[in-house]
């Protein structure tokens, strides 16, 4: 479904969601989703939705897939070493560090997305709230995705270095 509505905002998120519940504790099912593409397919919407998401005219939808993305990578990366590999060769380091809004953004330009975000949803009908509630939940996949990467002694000097 991933694949098939890759331009689309929600159905994406939704699968993304679902292979997080999934990859929760089996590392069977871990390895399954790893080996059936789904590592690069998760990067490749977190990427997307960061991209397209970014303030003044951020789409929370493609946000919320992003952070379900990021989220769902972080289960996979939890107590499975060769997904620890698969994720870091996918770039997604780099891809939770440019969620956190670091190191492209400057810490005053991140500090300003918080406003924009809040605005955009605002004028989007919803009451500003959303978007702050989305950042926090971003930054806690992204935060998470970094801790389990961490875990492996090899990534986390890489993870230092950045």
């Amino acid at each position: 479904a991933m694949r098939k509505h890759k331009r689309d905002a929600v159905v994406p998120r939704y699968v993304a969601a679902a292979l997080r519940q999934f990859a929760t504790h089996s590392v069977d099912m871990k390895t399954l989703i790893a080996q059936r593409g789904g590592i690069e397919e998760l990067q490749e919407l977190a990427q997307r939705g960061l991209q397209e998401a970014m303030p003044p005219h951020g789409d929370l939808q493609r946000r919320a897939a992003a952070t379900e993305a990021i989220g769902a990578l972080c289960h996979l990366a939890s107590k499975h070493p060769e997904n620890k590999l698969r994720i870091f060769d996918a770039g997604c380091l780099e891809l939770a560090f440019q969620a956190l809004g670091l190191p492209q953004r400057p810490a005053a330009e991140a500090a300003e997305a918080a406003p924009d975000a809040t605005a955009a949803d605002a004028a989007n009908g919803g009451d500003g709230g959303d978007a702050a509630a989305l950042e926090a939940e971003m930054a806690m996949a992204a935060c998470g995705l970094l801790h389990n990467m961490s875990v492996d002694a090899a990534i986390r000097s890489h993870v230092v270095k950045l």
